[in-house]
């Protein structure tokens, strides 16, 4: 539970990371992140893996990149606001960035945290 946690505040903290870096990303407060972080696990654990399973023979002929193009979209439409007003993706290349570095700083966080607890 402990571990679980962690990962979630991290996953908060990269959201709002990405929003401060990332020009096409708007969240307006920290309970949108906090739902967007909540949704875009949702999203990441029950959507991506249908997705991957359709886009298996793409995925394979690219050598594993339609992967970031997957990360992107699934981003893109959490941030779509249609889900959420307080959490804004406007452009394809922001989705395409923000999710990249959204990775990259929780998998950075993570492991930091997980060498430290």
């Amino acid at each position: 539970m402990r571990k679980w946690l962690i990962r979630f505040v991290v996953s908060v903290f990269a959201l709002l990371v990405v929003s401060w870096i990332v020009p096409g990303v708007k969240v307006t407060s920290l309970l949108a992140a906090v739902e967007a972080a909540i949704l875009l696990g949702f999203v990441n654990a029950f959507i991506r893996p249908i997705l991957k399973l359709f886009t298996f023979p793409l995925n394979c002929m690219t050598f594993g990149l339609f992967s970031f193009v997957i990360n992107a979209f699934l981003f893109w439409l959490v941030g779509s606001g249609l889900f959420l007003p307080g959490f804004r993706v406007e452009s394809a290349l922001a989705s395409l960035e923000g999710s990249l570095l959204m990775g990259f700083v929780g998998w950075l966080l993570n492991y930091i945290l997980n060498n430290r607890i």
